[in-house]
């Protein structure tokens, strides 16, 4: 019995331990002394059951839970694919839940198989919706609706035809 529990203990601890079982995200990492350098692509889920509802980006090797400030952001994009960028946290290494991702940002690849433009939606003077890009260009909109309408001055997504009808959108951050 104890040559039985000896032997198992080695086989676990060569193995590396229970964490080597666990499947985890892959997760690119930049030089040890860049900050903001890794970065995990996947799509967006949500797990767990409230209060403690967690944000991931998951591909088929794992998962990564997103932390920080944009992570307000990122969850309100289920279903999208996205490349968080920031900095793993090292004590969250080797969780069967997958590491902790501190975003410092994060760019939309797809919302059902389309690209979006990401921008704060404003209104000119005479009355024409735009979005403006983080990168500082106009985007003019049309065909919006009252209920986008109303969100002037938030950070939305958006999927326009084109001539420029917004076809989807989605709300990053309220006004």
């Amino acid at each position: 019995m104890i040559r039985t529990v000896r032997t198992a203990l080695v086989l676990l601890l060569a193995t590396g331990g229970p964490a080597a079982c666990a499947r985890q995200a892959r997760v690119e990492s930049g030089p040890a002394d860049s900050a903001a350098t890794d970065t995990a692509t996947g799509t967006v889920r949500q797990v767990g059951n409230t209060p403690f509802v967690r944000t991931i980006v998951e591909d088929p090797s794992g998962a990564v839970r997103i932390v920080g400030p944009y992570e307000s952001e990122i969850s309100r994009l289920v279903g999208a694919r996205v490349q968080a960028v920031g900095v793993i946290d090292s004590a969250s290494r080797g969780r069967a839940m997958g590491p902790d991702l501190r975003a410092s940002g994060y760019t939309i690849l797809s919302v059902d198989g389309d690209r979006p433009t990401v921008g704060y939606l404003r209104r000119s003077d005479a009355g024409d919706f735009f979005l403006r890009t983080e990168e500082g260009h106009d985007v003019p909109l049309s065909s919006v609706s009252s209920a986008l309408a109303d969100q002037v001055g938030a950070k939305v997504w958006v999927v326009t035809n084109a001539q420029g009808a917004v076809a989807r959108y989605g709300i990053l951050k309220r006004p």
